[in-house]
């Protein structure tokens, strides 16, 4: 965290797997095959969110990268069959999978149950100096809620209201 931070990088991104929980209630497989990975991965995680990043004035950006079974068959994906991907085929996979995403969620910051903040809430959201080393990461999807929106209302909806959204931020 030391080298990153005297590189002048703000950011460590940490790559984690189905096995950062510790556990693999999901059934299915071998139910004691997380134990091959990485022993106390989720207890150096909080070790980096609360203590190296902070001290090294960084942030940490989870990057779920392994999901039971393998999402894609490569290597980074820890498939037990290389090249091979049995993460959809089996539905226990997948309750894993959403599992250890709420784990990680659980253990970086309180799971949000509702969708938020919306748009006119973002100058308000987690302001300086009650918070500091906050991210904002906006996606607005323009596909669900649109049903029977013609190209021409949707394309004066984003040159209008969404437009309008982002030259309110102003930012942390």
């Amino acid at each position: 965290f030391r080298d990153i931070a005297t590189a002048k990088m703000n950011t460590v991104r940490i790559p984690v797997g189905y096995w950062i929980t510790g556990f693999d209630n999901s059934g299915g497989g071998d139910p004691n095959g997380w134990q091959v990975f990485a022993p106390n991965a989720v207890g150096y995680l909080d070790k980096a969110i609360r203590e190296w990043a902070p001290k090294n004035n960084l942030v940490v950006l989870i990057s779920f990268h392994a999901a039971k079974g393998s999402q894609n068959g490569m290597d980074h994906s820890s498939p037990s069959d290389p090249g091979k991907s049995h993460w959809g085929s089996y539905p226990e996979n997948v309750r894993n999978t959403l599992d250890a995403v709420e784990c990680c969620l659980l253990v970086v910051a309180p799971l949000l149950y509702q969708q938020g903040p919306h748009a006119s809430d973002w100058n308000n959201f987690m302001r300086w100096p009650n918070f500091n080393n906050v991210r904002h990461e906006w996606h607005r999807y323009q596909i669900w809620g649109f049903d029977g929106w013609d190209k021409k209302r949707l394309i004066a909806y984003a040159q209008n209201e969404l437009k309008s959204d982002i030259l309110a931020w102003t930012g942390n």
